[in-house]
This record gives C-alpha cells, structure tokens and sequence, in this order.
C-alpha cells in the first residue's frame, strides 16, 4: 500500500464535528502520517520517506488538549517530535546521531501505536491561575446585563421576577469601592461582638 501526502491530506479534509469519528479519524491519519514517515523496514506497510510534516498539520486542526494527546502520542511511540506551539514537527536527535540501524528501528513501534490511539492517553489538566478580586468584578457587569435580559425576555418565572430585577440592580451597583466598605463594616462588626459579650459577662 503507497501512502501518499495526497492521501493523507484528502483525510484531513473529511474532519467532521462529531468528537468520537474526529478521535478515530484523527487516530487513522496519525497512523497513516507515522507508516509514510516509518522505514520500510518497520513494516511492509510503511512508506519509509522519513517525511513527518503532516503530523504538524494534522494537529492544527485539533483542539489544545488533543495537540498535546498527540505531541505525546508521537514522542511515546516513534521518533517524531511534534512541537505545535511552535510550529515544529522534526526527528528527535538522538535518532538522527543515531548510527546502529537496529537502534533506530527500536524508535518505531507500530504495533503499540496503533493499539493506543492518542485520545487514550492522559487528558493534560487544564490549568487555572487564581483569580483576583478585579477580575471577579469583572464579571458582574455581565451577570447583571444576562439577568435583565431574562427578565425581559419573559424567560424569569413571574414569582421570581421582582427579585431577579432587584438582583441584577444590586449587581449593577457593586465595585471595589463599596465591597471594600461593606467588608471593613462587617469586620468591624465582627470585632465589637467579642467586646459586647465580654461586658455581659
């Protein structure tokens, strides 16, 4: 079977929205993209061009989380060394100063890449800074605006509308300064409550 980048790229192009057909289309690409690159050695089905540039491609058509499944996925089972980030798709180095073809053919493993489609591969967490009070403010405006717009739409049940108009007023109506006030009032609160009690006893 000749693997050509034709091929591969007509495979690209069939992407649809569905998660589950993307998962096993993206694994079948990738498996093309590794037998076309792999030595003909490694299989007799492998193209043994040594071109990889495809995996780049393939991966600018994926979201975040599965550019990284398969950075992974490549790194784990084959030489390639897929950067998308960057804008990189090369050999790792060790594989190239590599002289013993044995060793370089270790590189290849086309049975475990194939029983292991990418998307099985640990999911990388995403990670969150914590937020600021600022940026929590930030999204009050919104929530406020969102409300009003319920309530307006007749999308509030009528029990609840009042309340909802009130809400979102309130919202409107908060920033930094007056948050600020509100907790040094009630800390001030808290402060004389340990005073009073003292004095009742």
């Amino acid at each position: 079977m000749t693997i050509t980048l034709k091929k591969i790229d007509t495979k690209i192009a069939t992407f649809s929205t569905n998660r589950a057909k993307l998962q096993t289309l993206g694994h079948e690409i990738a498996m093309m993209i590794f037998m076309h690159a792999a030595p003909k050695a490694v299989s007799e089905d492998c193209s043994g061009t040594g071109d990889c540039t495809r995996a780049l491609k393939l991966a600018k058509q994926m979201p975040k989380s599965w550019q990284t499944q398969l950075e992974k996925w490549f790194k784990a089972y084959s030489p390639i060394r897929l950067v998308t980030k960057n804008d990189k798709c090369e050999y790792d180095p060790k594989y190239k100063a590599e002289k013993d073809a044995a060793v370089k053919l270790a590189f290849w493993k086309i049975a475990e890449a194939n029983e292991t489609p990418f998307f099985e591969l640990d999911e990388p967490e995403s990670a969150s800074e914590p937020m600021t009070l600022e940026q929590i403010l930030a999204m009050i405006p919104a929530l406020a605006k969102r409300i009003e717009s319920k309530a307006d739409k007749g999308e509030v049940v009528a029990d609840a509308l009042p309340q909802a108009r009130a809400i979102a007023k309130a919202l409107t109506g908060l920033n930094f300064a007056s948050l600020n006030a509100k907790s040094k009032e009630a800390e001030a609160n808290n402060n004389e409550e340990p005073s009073a009690a003292a004095k009742t006893a």
